[in-house]
């Protein structure tokens, strides 16, 4: 009998590693916006536009499938269609404030290319630490939310 993935499997498997491959663009994104260039040795520098944009959209979808998998939302019985749009919006709000805040680092920074991306490389990960420890915190509501549907008795 041969082995065979369902699309419930599939979609598991997105879910897990979206998020990463959004991390792994987030990375590619924070590198372009204060003009380090590590794909200039493999690809060329007329791929610039493409990397960058495409980085974008991987750290998008990355970010906003990380954000819709969220348990506290299992819990708020909102509609689907609210839920892609507050994972969309919590995405968007993300990349570019990351944006505007490397734009202003690359301003203040020196010319160097690798002093800059030791500072855009570490304020990411900072970032990204800062926003996963809020969202959890934010989760952990969910048993407070639990507990009161279920008449005030502590999980």
């Amino acid at each position: 009998m041969a082995a065979s993935i369902s699309l419930k499997d599939a979609g598991k498997a997105l879910q897990k590693y979206l998020p990463y491959g959004g991390l792994a663009g987030y990375s590619v994104l924070t590198l372009h916006s204060v003009k380090v260039h590590p794909e200039e040795i493999i690809i060329g520098k007329d791929s610039r536009a493409i990397v960058f944009h495409g980085a974008l959209v991987l750290s998008g979808i990355g970010m906003s499938t990380y954000l819709y998998t969220r348990p506290v939302f299992d819990v708020m019985q909102q509609p689907k269609s609210k839920r892609v749009l507050w994972s969309l919006f919590g995405s968007w709000m993300f990349n570019f404030g990351s944006l505007l805040l490397w734009a202003i680092c690359k301003e203040i920074c020196p010319k160097n290319k690798v002093i800059r991306a030791v500072v855009a490389l570490s304020s990411s990960a900072g970032l990204v630490y800062i926003a996963r420890d809020y969202l959890r915190a934010v989760d952990t509501l969910r048993w407070g939310i639990m507990a009161e549907r279920e008449g005030g008795q502590e999980l």
